[in-house]
């Protein structure tokens, strides 16, 4: 679909998408600049891209490579302002003992990423941050490579989210 030698906006779109999806959590593909350049660095991001998603590495946005990173992008641009709806500012971190609608979406969320990860244990769907909900979290948190606190900071929060969105894109395309 775009190649090297196309119109300058449409390189930029794809640039952006890269780098929303880089900026928002998946470091494994090349971080690019916007330049409106389809060089090397685009090039190289663009088959990472589709080599996480098992698709051909042509390096060349083809309509299935242009879709994907178009819904992964609609998709985090859209869950980060709904996110913004759904979780306070000052509700953060979650911790144990907490209660109330955002613990009972992070447990939800937390089953979820347990289908995908046999090591993180399954909590109850309960809107109450449990012991068990503390272990979860040091689960994904040692899975993540980050420091284990059992909290669930926004940051963590936002990590979760992308991960389950990266791993719903994944199914698709398989």
């Amino acid at each position: 679909m775009y190649y090297t030698d196309d119109r300058k906006s449409a390189i930029e779109e794809i640039q952006k998408f890269l780098l929303v999806i880089y900026e928002n959590g998946n470091r494994d593909i090349k971080r690019v600049s916007v330049d409106g350049i389809y060089g090397e660095e685009t090039k190289d991001a663009v088959r990472k891209y589709q080599q996480l998603l098992g698709m051909e590495e042509s390096g060349v946005v083809d309509k299935k490579t242009f879709d994907s990173l178009y819904m992964e992008y609609k998709e985090i641009t859209d869950d980060l302002l709904l996110e913004e709806i759904l979780i306070g500012e000052g509700l953060f971190p979650l911790t144990l003992g907490m209660q109330g609608d955002d613990v009972l979406l992070l447990n939800l969320y937390l089953n979820e990423l347990s289908k995908n990860y046999k090591d993180l244990e399954r909590v109850d769907k309960s809107t109450y941050f449990s012991g068990r909900t503390e272990r979860s979290v040091r689960g994904l948190q040692r899975i993540f490579n980050e420091k284990e606190t059992g909290k669930v900071d926004k940051k963590l929060f936002n990590r979760i989210l992308l991960e389950l969105k990266s791993l719903k894109l994944r199914e698709e395309y398989r």
